[in-house]
């Protein structure tokens, strides 16, 4: 069951379903170590140190990270007809998200995934309730940037206006 694999794991204590989770999770980590270990041990192509030479090799690697790619959210146009101003939110979401996911040290999807900076896309919210009825599933990252969003959302959809016809009062579209 892997229901709480995308959990939060930093809350403090560990709720119990976390924590039983964990121990389900884990449970047969030893087992299958002894296992591995002893088919190395048995083998006639692959010795101990072999594999722990490979592993050193493998240590000493630097992780850099994933580069960004400021175009990345034109995939998520494939699925969707946004009119020039709510593909030009999507831009503007998608280096958000970037830019936050790299300062918290947090993956993109964490912070927002794509369904969501596609919703956003899509209803270009301009007042805090109709940030609040889009997000109110969301992380606490992206609620929190209300006020930010809706001023860049607000400034794009103006900034767009001769080019679409996105209404002000338009309801919001899940």
């Amino acid at each position: 069951d892997k229901t709480h694999q995308l959990s939060d794991w930093r809350q403090r204590p560990l709720p119990e379903n976390l924590q039983q989770y964990a121990i389900t999770d884990t449970h047969y980590l030893l087992f299958i170590y002894d296992c591995a270990r002893r088919a190395l041990c048995e083998s006639a192509t692959s010795s101990v140190s072999a594999v722990l030479d490979a592993s050193k090799r493998i240590c000493l690697l630097t992780y850099l990270g994933e580069p960004f790619n400021s175009k990345g959210y034109k995939r998520l146009l494939r699925k969707a007809n946004l009119s020039v101003s709510q593909e030009a939110v999507l831009a503007m979401l998608w280096d958000w998200r970037d830019g936050v996911a790299r300062s918290m040290d947090e993956s993109t999807t964490f912070i927002c995934d794509d369904n969501t900076l596609k919703l956003i896309s899509i209803n270009s919210p301009r007042t805090l309730q109709k940030w609040n009825q889009l997000t109110e599933s969301a992380s606490d990252a992206i609620k929190q940037a209300g006020t930010v969003i809706i001023q860049s959302v607000t400034r794009i959809v103006n900034e767009h206006r001769k080019k679409d016809d996105v209404g002000e009062d338009a309801e919001v579209v899940r």
